[in-house]
């Protein structure tokens, strides 16, 4: 019994393991996201750049650079600015540590995702150098934090720093371009800079 007890645990553990690695796997290489309109065409622009001969590519982008990306570029039919922060997301004793997206409004362009209720944000709330605080939140942090409350539209939501005024909630599923955690809130990208 102790022997079968053994090898049956180490089995179920390798094909958990298995399972998990795969469902990662999936999301990041095979599958796209959800509610991605004509996806084949839809591509991430990575920067590289040449310090003391080692060639590097860049993560993260400045917003200055994306803006002159945005304006200048001949290339794209559109463009749009993203980044998923851990921030402070509450009030008092009920802050919590969650995943914000920060998105250009011209992001929503690319998804054929309509709100559950209110709207989303819109270009004249996305204007350098420091947008308007408004926020979109995700459909499950809507259910659970707010009890999927209607009247949510208008409410002061603190993220970071700053507080931010509901104006919209996204639909079931929708992440965004989320690699492995779901974003619980959408803000504007000159807001949060």
């Amino acid at each position: 019994p102790g022997f079968t007890a053994v090898v049956v645990t180490t089995l179920a553990l390798g094909v958990g393991a298995n399972a998990a690695m795969f469902g990662v796997l999936d999301r990041l290489l095979f599958r796209s996201p959800a509610f991605l309109i004509d996806a084949p065409l839809v591509h991430r622009v990575y920067l590289h750049r040449t310090i003391d001969g080692q060639p590097i590519t860049e993560g993260r982008t400045e917003y200055a650079t994306y803006a002159d990306l945005a304006r200048w570029s001949t290339t794209f039919a559109q463009t749009a600015a993203f980044a998923y922060r851990d921030e402070a997301v509450g009030w008092g004793e009920d802050v919590e540590e969650l995943l914000v997206a920060v998105v250009s409004s011209s992001f929503f362009e690319f998804f054929s995702a309509r709100p559950v209720i209110g709207r989303y944000f819109v270009a004249e709330e996305d204007v350098a150098p420091s947008g308007s605080p408004v926020v979109v939140l995700a459909h499950s942090y809507w259910q659970s934090r707010y009890g999927a409350r209607g009247d949510v539209l208008g409410a002061t939501l603190r993220i970071g720093r700053e507080h931010y005024r509901i104006i919209g909630v996204a639909p079931p599923r929708f992440d965004g371009v989320s690699d492995l955690r779901s974003p619980v809130a959408f803000v504007p990208v000159t807001t949060y800079a």
